[in-house]
């Protein structure tokens, strides 16, 4: 019986498409996919994406890839879009669409945390230039206008993560995506108190940083 050979999938969930490339364990591309994923605009300025056409599109991707190869996974690799929001309730359930990087609906946010607590000190503490585009932003904005559906929920999580515990029922997220969100103090290492709590945020609604 031959040695079966071993491979890691890789999986970008992108801006429009999510992609997937089988690996051999010398770097060697065996296999690529791409499936698209739609990003809805109700209103100007706004940026969507559904999480299950997100998830469902993640699986596709990867089994197909899969299909094209002889061998055994040995791990899968994930990586996406930066600046995306989903709110997920105690029984895992989103909340609301997920809020894509490019939406940019918070302007009036983006300027209420820089007043509050100064743009420049935001980016000392995060290295983050406050925008409408930033996570920050978009969960004041969310608090603000969804008060009822803010209340309920239990955890802010990317795109990625987001993903990540549909598949392994775990909320965790990287210290890539954590560096791009306006919260995560990069010289302390850990959430910043101060800006959690002035977005009206409890700090065990975000997840572990690993």
């Amino acid at each position: 019986m031959k040695d079966l050979t071993s491979y890691i999938v890789s999986v970008d969930i992108g801006t429009t498409n999510v992609k997937a490339v089988a690996f051999d364990l010398e770097g060697r591309q065996k296999s690529k996919r791409s499936v698209r994923c739609r990003v809805y605009s109700p209103f100007e300025g706004w940026a969507e994406q559904r999480a299950d056409e997100v998830l469902n599109s993640v699986i596709e991707a990867v089994k197909s890839c899969v299909k094209d190869i002889d061998g055994i996974v040995e791990a899968l690799a994930f990586s996406s879009q930066l600046y995306s929001v989903a709110f997920i309730d105690k029984d895992g359930n989103i909340l609301s669409p997920i809020l894509n990087w490019m939406d940019s609906r918070s302007k009036i946010e983006a300027f209420e945390l820089s007043e509050a607590i100064g743009g420049y000190e935001i980016y000392r503490r995060t290295g983050c230039h406050i925008s409408p585009i930033m996570p920050a932003s978009k969960i004041l904005w969310f608090r603000k206008n969804n008060p009822e559906m803010f209340s309920r929920v239990y955890k802010v999580l990317s795109i990625k993560d987001y993903v990540l515990y549909r598949l392994l029922n775990v909320y965790v997220m990287d210290k890539i995506l954590a560096s791009a969100t306006a919260l995560f103090n990069i010289h302390r290492g850990r959430w910043d108190s101060e800006i959690v709590e002035t977005i009206g945020l409890d700090m065990d609604k975000l997840p572990e940083v690993v």
